[in-house]
């Protein structure tokens, strides 16, 4: 999957990949998990929704071009953790998305350190805190989870 945010982008990814099948351009995907689940690796960087959300999943992950800050610690975070592979150039996200594709074992073994590391129910046990808080704050009773 790719986002062309231009037509030069739109362009030079049909010359490189042409008709290939396993290559799609797309706007903004809305539903995007379908996609994500669907994956072999997916290149992202490394904000925390698209990224958590494949480690909840179990997708194999390629970090590239991280904004200086909070990015660059999760890219740190996730790559000492074995939960993504950061590619510091341009070469290196070519060599590590071929190397992923090419050793399923190795999408395997990220995907079980993910599961390991990451709780997929934490969305929901996030918002039953806050709800519960709230409603103590506001003298509500909070029903039984």
């Amino acid at each position: 999957q790719c986002h062309a945010s231009t037509d030069d982008d739109a362009e030079q990814v049909n010359r490189v990949y042409g008709s290939d099948p396993r290559v799609s351009l797309r706007a903004q995907v809305t539903p995007l998990t379908p996609l994500i689940a669907a994956a072999d690796v997916l290149v992202t960087k490394s904000g925390g929704l698209t990224s958590t959300e494949a480690m909840t999943i179990g997708t194999a992950i390629v970090v590239a071009h991280p904004i200086a800050g909070c990015e660059t610690e999760n890219a740190r975070f996730m790559e000492d953790n074995k939960l993504a592979l950061w590619a510091h150039t341009d070469d290196e996200l070519t060599a590590k998305v071929a190397d992923l594709l090419r050793h399923p074992e190795k999408r395997a073994e990220m995907i079980a350190k993910q599961h390991e590391k990451i709780d997929p129910d934490c969305a929901r046990k996030i918002a039953d805190i806050l709800i519960r808080r709230t409603n103590e704050m506001m003298g509500r009773k909070t029903p039984d989870a």
